[in-house]
């Protein structure tokens, strides 16, 4: 299936060197032309999780990360969640990652669909020093402020949690 990378933006995603261009591989912001619906109490799991995480790497100071997202296409729709290992959590209550092999299954006309998106945020481990100050001034003497990737932490996962709310329907 399809593979999409996903670096924090602003709302449409960031507009500075944020798309492929239509060639093969890892696919950016501004090619994903669709929304991955989810069954309504999945989404607002994902999404809190989503949001403590992002919080937690604001409070570190930490930019540049993104949301890989991986595709998968199953051959037959599945109305079950596979992959669950019985009697291993309290009162059998399953977390949302461990459904569906580690993924989350999208929906269709409100049922179960055939794809299944895996996702994990990447690349950790940039801190929002003086040298990445340096570069948002002076990128921005170039390209509007708001459409650059580099940005302070809060602004940062401000802009995350907002594309990725846009892209999950």
């Amino acid at each position: 299936g399809d593979v999409y990378k996903r670096q924090t933006q602003s709302t449409g995603g960031s507009t500075v060197g944020r798309s492929n261009h239509g060639g093969s591989g890892v696919k950016k912001d501004l090619d994903i032309e669709r929304k991955f619906i989810l069954e309504p109490e999945l989404k607002k799991q994902f999404l809190h999780q989503l949001e403590l995480d992002s919080k937690f790497l604001e409070s570190m100071g930490v930019i540049d990360y993104s949301l890989l997202l991986g595709l998968h296409v199953e051959q037959e729709a599945s109305n079950q969640s596979h992959g669950v290992p019985h009697g291993r959590y309290f009162n059998d209550k399953v977390p949302f990652f461990a459904k569906d092999e580690g993924g989350m299954r999208t929906w269709e006309n409100g049922q179960p669909s055939k794809e299944i998106v895996f996702v994990g945020i990447i690349d950790i481990l940039t801190s929002y020093n003086f040298s990445k100050k340096a570069e948002r001034w002076f990128k921005s003497l170039i390209h509007d402020k708001e459409g650059l990737s580099v940005a302070p932490p809060q602004t940062y996962a401000d802009r995350f949690r907002n594309f990725i709310n846009g892209i999950f329907g």
